[in-house]
């Protein structure tokens, strides 16, 4: 009940494999990977919002530099309001200047 679940659906994809006829895989056989894709998005989303669980669903329209690109947007404008309302600086990454600071050293030394 804590947590927040964040899908993503791709409504066109460039390429899309369609699975062979297997009586042992009766369900899936002769449907497209994307048809796959979409039922379990849909039927997993639906699932959480009767259990009323948090979730956010995101769909882009296909993937590609644009898409992903506004994508990678989102989720960082979505770390600083989250860092924002949990009272943390998502921008202050001592961890990561530490790190910085000991590369440079070494490539000076090489």
């Amino acid at each position: 009940d804590d947590k927040f679940f964040i899908f993503l659906k791709v409504n066109n994809f460039k390429k899309d494999f369609k699975t062979s006829s297997n009586k042992d895989f009766n369900l899936i056989s002769n449907k497209t990977f994307s048809q796959i894709l979409n039922a379990e998005f849909s039927a997993t989303t639906q699932a959480l919002v009767e259990k009323k669980r948090a979730l956010i669903k995101i769909e882009i329209p296909k993937i590609d530099e644009e898409a992903l690109g506004h994508l990678l947007y989102f989720f960082q404008l979505e770390v600083t309001f989250l860092g924002q309302i949990l009272g943390v600086n998502p921008f202050d990454q001592p961890g990561v200047e530490r790190g910085k600071v000991l590369a440079r050293k070494q490539l000076q030394r090489n």
